[in-house]
């Protein structure tokens, strides 16, 4: 297999996943809302109160899924710096240390993760203090 060949399946493949993320984004976010329509329906349908309908309408708030993506971007840059380091360093995969440096790259990727994370929350929450 030439670099041309091995290239185009790279970017094939690059370009299959991002096609991949699109339609499972579109397919998540559809199930939601129909979940939520049925949701609204049996509200109106069975005459629940106003407390309790808002309880069932109003989605619960999870800290963890807003910095998710976060999570997870700077995870595998510190995966792909560690990779970039063996390469640096010429380790081969059968080393011990080939899986050390990754996973110090992963570990270094998550401490930076938790900093920015720290940051972000102590921001929002100065901002609401100042809007109540």
């Amino acid at each position: 297999m030439n670099t041309f060949e091995a290239g185009a399946i790279i970017v094939s493949m690059g370009i299959l996943c991002g096609i991949v993320a699109i339609v499972s984004t579109f397919l998540v976010i559809y199930h939601k809302k129909r979940n939520e329509r049925i949701v609204r329906q049996s509200i109106i349908e069975n005459h629940v109160d106003a407390e309790t309908a808002k309880l069932l309408i109003e989605p619960t708030k999870n800290k963890n899924s807003k910095y998710s993506a976060l999570m997870w971007g700077c995870s595998l840059i510190g995966l792909g710096l560690g990779w970039g380091t063996d390469l640096l360093l010429d380790l081969s995969e059968k080393s011990l240390g080939y899986y050390i440096v990754l996973a110090v790259g992963v570990g270094i990727g998550l401490l930076v993760y938790f900093i920015i994370k720290s940051k972000l929350e102590a921001r929002q929450q100065i901002k609401e203090e100042e809007e109540s």
